[in-house]
């Protein structure tokens, strides 16, 4: 029986997070069959870097959104204004 093999994900890391890896640039991770969003960001060192927006294929991702072969995932340091 064989094993099932790793998925392949693109990565890009928004500013403000490049103590993490370089930001605005697109790298590809593997990750294993199962993983989730929240496996991806731990794999990163950014499981305690909160709060973060997270948009996997152009939409708004959850932390336990599973992840995919091919998957395009944003990460962003979410940001706060106004008066």
């Amino acid at each position: 029986m064989n094993a099932a093999q790793p998925l392949s994900v693109s990565v890009t890391l928004g500013s403000g997070l490049h103590r993490y890896g370089p930001t605005g640039t697109k790298r590809s991770m593997r990750v294993p069959p199962g993983a989730r969003i929240a496996d991806l960001l731990a794999a990163l060192g950014l499981q305690d870097a909160e709060p973060l927006l997270v948009a996997r294929n152009g939409r708004v991702a959850a932390p336990e959104d599973p992840l995919e072969e091919n998957d395009m995932v944003w990460v962003f340091p979410a940001v706060g204004g106004g008066a």
